[in-house]
């Protein structure tokens, strides 16, 4: 009996590590070209004062240097398109915002800490809306249950992760 209680703590630790691991690391966010997106970095430990997003490991998209956003290291094509909330700093959220998607934004980015253990990844999908519409169905019955199915899962495991 007490092998069975044991192997199903390990079972739901297991279980609960893996959730932590894969779902926390990254995130997937969809927007449509010309739209505005806010890609999300929260760090609920004491705050750092540098933050650095970037794509492809290298590519800066901002740089949050003494907790002021800098755009000193900035790769042109972000120029006065990412922005940031100063003000949500101490709170420890450290979030972008890119205005305007276009098709050559989709991404994998990264919300580098140096006091945390691994990154928070964001990846980023663009779609062309014209297109979108023009090659989408017709919601399906149940296309609405289905939808609050992934909602319920996605807010279950930002509670997980956060």
């Amino acid at each position: 009996m007490m092998k069975l209680v044991v192997s199903g703590v390990h079972t739901l630790m297991s279980l609960l590590l893996y959730v932590n691991s894969g779902i926390c690391q990254d995130s997937v966010i969809s927007g449509f070209v010309g739209e505005d997106i806010l890609l999300p970095c929260v760090y609920k430990n004491p705050v750092p004062v540098h933050v650095f997003w970037r794509i492809n490991d290298v590519d800066a998209v901002l740089d949050i240097i003494n907790s002021n956003p800098s755009t000193a290291t900035q790769i042109a094509k972000y120029r006065r398109r990412v922005f940031s909330f100063p003000k949500e700093y101490s709170n420890g959220n450290f979030s972008i915002v890119i205005k305007k998607l276009q098709l050559d934004d989709a991404n994998l980015y990264e919300c580098k800490i140096p006091d945390a253990d691994r990154p928070k990844s964001v990846k980023l999908q663009v779609s062309d809306q014209d297109k979108e519409r023009k090659t989408m169905p017709p919601p399906a019955d149940g296309a609405a249950a289905s939808n609050l199915s992934v909602v319920l899962l996605s807010a279950v495991s930002l509670l997980i992760c956060f």
